[in-house]
């Protein structure tokens, strides 16, 4: 939506130092005016990182170029452990915007359901509400990626008009309703015991005795 939209945007790779240090050049370029993404800055070598200090400071890009850093770690933590260089860290850190993990925004779960299978692939099959609630209190390690991942395999394989269960690709996400299921009768069992305990000890208190661990057994 910005001014440079239809500039150049160059992803470099800083995971990888040959990769890095190749594309540098259109750091010292400025990238025709465009957007340069700095992905995994938080795998930069140490010389990647001494490498990209020596190009930011050596010539001004802010008129020329955007450029984003992406990490997907505390970079602060990093700088503390002395693997990751304080004076870079500072250097980039003009703006900061935090994206919490999926599973800290579990209600963006059924809209991006939503929203994938109608404009990636082209799906007019519904979620069955089982599967939303299923995919809502799943774990998501791989966050929005593995969420991508399963809605595509989901589609490709569903002979149905509804997306059921079945084809999900994950054991352990339909495993995850069985745990579920578990808890709600740990937590049954739990609420019972706790219950006769309360109504052991009124008796107790009502004939003015102690209510000690053996006369509430």
């Amino acid at each position: 939506a910005s001014q440079r939209a239809p500039l150049p945007f160059i992803t470099i790779n800083l995971s990888s130092p040959a990769d890095a240090l190749q594309n540098f050049h259109w750091l010292r370029r400025g990238a025709g005016g465009g957007s340069i993404f700095l992905n995994h800055i938080d795998d930069a070598s140490m010389e990647v990182q001494s490498e990209l200090l020596s190009i930011l400071e050596g010539c001004s890009l802010s008129s020329r170029v955007r450029l984003i850093a992406a990490s997907s770690c505390d970079l602060r933590r990093k700088c503390s452990e002395n693997t990751f260089r304080q004076d870079l860290y500072y250097r980039l850190r003009e703006g900061y915007l935090y994206l919490p993990p999926l599973e800290d925004r579990r209600e963006d779960i059924p809209l991006l359901i939503e929203h994938w299978a109608k404009t990636r692939f082209q799906c007019s099959k519904p979620f069955s509400p089982d599967v939303i609630e299923l995919l809502a209190d799943a774990r998501w390690p791989g966050n929005i990626r593995e969420l991508l991942n399963l809605i595509k395999f989901a589609i490709a394989v569903s002979e149905r008009d509804v997306i059921i269960k079945s084809d999900l690709p994950y054991d352990e996400l339909r495993q995850t309703e069985r745990k579920r299921k578990s808890a709600r009768e740990i937590s049954s069992e739990t609420d019972e015991t706790t219950l006769a305990i309360l109504s052991a000890v009124h008796q107790l208190n009502e004939r003015n005795e102690i209510a000690s661990r053996n006369r509430i057994y």
